[in-house]
């Protein structure tokens, strides 16, 4: 490649930082075991914030094209709650049914505010002062179901089918106010079907 054209120091500085907090807690009430029905009930909470700054200039030495990504993230707040409850039902000594459910509410939002640049360089994403805020919350209710047969003390088949959910959530990183910042939730169905026991002479 002829050197006068090769793009030089594209990269010539990358700067982050970021700092963030989170709070878990989760409280569970559980039924005495060993009759026809126990149970486990229960609470959750998350909270999450989350703040940094970008700073990232790009220069193209052939062409004179000078860029620079400066922005703070600011205010990036993730929560969710949620309340569960899964029972276990048992018809005979050998059969377990199960059956369980959770609601969960999210609460997300986030806003990115552009910062000065150093003289050259061009503004093509967030302008100084620029901000990009957005919030959304959303709430679902998910499930499971399934059923274990303890054929002998040592050996257990056992089948489930449950839905779960991963809540919204923002690119916070986002440097154009046109581009998309939202993430939308995703719904995952899973079954499963299992065998828990020993073989062989307990070989495997």
């Amino acid at each position: 490649l002829d050197a006068a054209v090769q793009p030089s120091l594209i990269l010539p500085s990358n700067f982050a930082t970021a700092k963030q907090s989170q709070l878990s807690q989760e409280l569970r009430l559980a039924s005495p075991t060993g009759g026809a029905f126990d149970y486990v009930v229960g609470g959750f909470y998350f909270k999450q914030l989350k703040s940094g700054s970008i700073d990232q200039k790009i220069r193209l030495r052939a062409n004179g094209f000078q860029q620079q990504n400066h922005l703070i993230f600011a205010d990036a707040d993730n929560a969710n709650y949620a309340l569960f409850g899964e029972g276990n039902f048992h018809p005979t000594s050998d059969l377990t049914l199960i059956a369980g459910a959770r609601w969960t509410k999210f609460q997300v939002s986030f806003r990115n505010i552009g910062q000065p640049r150093e003289p050259g360089y061009a503004v093509v994403n967030l302008a100084p002062g620029e901000t990009i805020q957005d919030s959304v919350s959303a709430e679902k209710w998910t499930w499971k179901l399934g059923a274990r047969w303890q054929m002998t003390p040592n050996d257990m088949i056992y089948a489930t089918a449950s839905r779960g959910i991963k809540g919204p959530a923002f690119n916070t990183l986002a440097t154009n106010v046109t581009g998309p910042q939202r993430v939308r939730p995703e719904i995952a169905t899973n079954y499963e079907i299992g065998f828990k026991g020993s073989l062989f002479d307990n070989r495997v």
